[in-house]
C-alpha cells in the first residue's frame, strides 16, 4: 500500500527511505500474499553496491495490518556476465 514505509539499511549504516512502488505483479490464480513488487529510489540507484554488503529491507505496514514490520535480508554477491564483465547481484538470505 502507499501508506507503508520502506526503509533499506546497508551494513555500513547507510539508510535509504525514498523508495516508491513502481509495479506490483501477481501471478494468475495466486494467493493474495503472493506478489512481486518493483521499487525505485533515486538514492538507491546512485548507491555503489559492493560484494559482501548486507542489506536489510524493512517494510513498516499500516496500522490496520497484523504485522507491524516485515523484514527481508539480502547480500550483494559478485557476478560475471558472459564470464568476463564484473558486476554484482543481490541475493536474499533465507536462513
Amino acid at each position: 500500500t502507499d501508506r507503508s514505509v520502506i526503509k533499506v539499511i546497508f551494513s555500513d549504516g547507510k539508510i535509504i527511505e525514498d523508495w516508491m512502488i513502481k509495479e506490483v505483479k501477481r501471478p494468475k490464480d495466486a494467493e493474495v500474499s503472493d506478489f512481486m513488487v518493483t521499487l525505485t529510489s533515486k538514492e538507491g540507484k546512485e548507491h555503489k553496491y559492493s560484494a559482501g554488503e548486507k542489506i536489510t529491507i524493512e517494510v513498516i505496514t499500516v496500522s490496520d495490518t497484523p504485522d507491524e514490520k516485515i523484514t527481508f535480508n539480502y547480500e550483494v554477491v559478485s557476478k560475471k556476465t558472459f564470464g568476463v564483465i564484473k558486476g554484482v547481484e543481490i541475493e536474499r538470505i533465507t536462513k
